[in-house]
């Protein structure tokens, strides 16, 4: 009888527990939505003194952290998270924006190719390692990866405008000014095409 009644105890005991995580996370979204990301960071403590952490924990702060321009926290987070689950490509994925808020184009392209190899053909591992390619100065490199993009995505007029500037940058002009007249031709308003075609002029 003892242990029927411990055991109805701890029963009542989880399920209140269980209550009280799901008002937190839902407490830390109102936060998040409202703009309060340092709130919304001591919520998720709150609940990792109740026991929740893991991975989606990580991520969660990783995140926030992001949001709040602590930006090597937020890389160390998603890092965390992504060592958790070794087989996750969105815990790197989340990685790579604190790194290219820091313009740590490097480590960016490290943690994509990590999740190349994991998801080849992932649309934003490659686009971002273009983009830090671009950054780089790796511009045959950028145009690569912009072209093996758009073999998988021909419509993706900011793609198309990526490789128009990769290419603005190795001296290819005519190519250049192709990419940015067709991109303008079915976008009126491309705004980096735009630029991509004044700083040909």
């Amino acid at each position: 009888m003892k242990g029927l009644l411990l055991l109805l105890v701890l029963a009542v005991s989880f399920s209140a527990q269980a209550d009280t995580a799901s008002d937190l996370y839902r407490l830390s979204y109102t936060q998040e939505n409202a703009g309060e990301y340092l709130n919304a960071m001591e919520t998720m403590d709150t609940l990792r003194e109740l026991g929740e952490g893991g991975y989606f924990v990580e991520m969660r702060l990783g995140w926030l952290l992001y949001l709040c321009g602590r930006y090597s926290e937020s890389a160390a987070y998603y890092r965390r998270a992504a060592e958790r689950e070794s087989a996750s490509v969105e815990a790197l994925l989340g990685r790579t924006l604190p790194l290219m808020a820091q313009r740590q184009w490097l480590d960016v392209i490290e943690s994509c190719k990590a999740v190349l190899e994991r998801d080849p053909g992932n649309y934003t591992a490659l686009s971002r390692m273009a983009s830090a390619q671009y950054q780089l100065g790796r511009y045959p490199q950028s145009e690569t990866s912009y072209r093996k993009l758009l073999s998988l995505y021909p419509s993706d007029q900011d793609l198309h405008s990526g490789l128009g500037w990769a290419l603005l940058m190795m001296g290819d002009k005519e190519e250049a000014r192709k990419e940015f007249e067709g991109i303008l031709r079915v976008s009126p308003d491309h705004l980096s095409a735009a630029q991509g075609l004044r700083a040909l002029d």
